[in-house]
């Protein structure tokens, strides 16, 4: 009988328990990853990047997340599928009126995105 165990490769250093850095995450509600608030990027103390965003910049990167997903993955095939299997003499107006919805969803999802992308000098 053959045997055989499959460990992960460990780099050298430090365990990653024992490192400090942006990449650290506190599990925050929800399961939410938040950064380390007690890392600095410079070690003397100064606010990362992250410290500076508003109270309800991770409230809002989840409607982003959601809006935008739902728009995708709900209200556009939802005007794609009514389209097809409907027989009704006004599907045309249904299914503009759907992606209409669709494209509104959307736009709100990309303001957020870029709401939240300035708020960390992204853009």
């Amino acid at each position: 009988m053959l045997t055989a165990t499959l460990g992960l490769a460990q780099p050298p250093g430090p365990s990653p328990s024992q490192t400090s850095g942006p990449w650290n995450t506190n599990s925050g509600a929800a399961g939410l990853s938040q950064p380390d608030p007690n890392w600095s990027s410079d070690g003397a103390g100064a606010d990362p990047w992250w410290m500076g965003v508003p109270s309800n910049f991770y409230t809002v990167r989840i409607a982003h997340a959601a809006l935008a997903a739902s728009a995708f993955l709900l209200v556009f095939p939802l005007g794609g599928i009514i389209i097809h299997v409907s027989n009704h003499p006004q599907v045309v107006w249904v299914h503009a009126g759907i992606q209409a919805l669709g494209y509104i969803v959307f736009a709100v999802a990309t303001g957020l995105g870029i709401w939240m992308a300035r708020k960390i000098d992204c853009v």
